[in-house]
């Protein structure tokens, strides 16, 4: 029998979903292991609308915006965290801990709040799921094909 193009197309999608929590696992992990920690400058600091749909009440998505200088040049990046209703904004000139990779400080990450590891492996697991449901969808089609 042959395989409709629908199934092939679906398999590749989830092929490159699963290839981009890949890469992104491995560059937490790269991160976690070979970045190097500085201070970061705070540029932005925001309040998502709206009370997050959880167990605990009263707690909300902060997004914030962060600047660095290695080697005299300045590098940017995002990063979110929760918190409750009374979580100060922070002042001018108020910093965070980064961390950045050394050839490629443009990737970087927020260490203030974060459990690196955990999140790391969270990703790379799903990595690892979905690039095992391209696999094992493959491996039906073979099987049809044989028959």
């Amino acid at each position: 029998m042959k395989q409709s193009r629908t199934g092939g197309r679906g398999r590749i999608v989830i092929l490159l979903i699963g290839l981009f929590f890949l890469t992104y696992g491995l560059m937490l992990v790269s991160l976690l292991f070979f970045g190097i920690s500085t201070e970061a400058r705070l540029t932005s600091y925001r309040r998502q609308q709206g009370e997050r749909n959880e167990v605990i009440p009263n707690r909300y998505t902060y997004h914030f915006g962060y600047e660095f200088t290695v080697d005299g040049k300045l590098f940017s990046g995002t990063g979110q965290r929760v918190a409750g209703p009374v979580y100060l904004k922070p002042g001018p000139g108020a910093t965070i801990r980064v961390k950045y990779l050394p050839g490629c400080p443009f990737i970087s990450t927020d260490t203030e709040y974060t459990k690196e590891g955990p999140r790391a492996l969270l990703i790379l697991v799903v990595a690892a799921l979905l690039l095992g449901f391209s696999r094992v969808g493959r491996r039906a089609s073979r099987e049809e094909d044989q028959v």
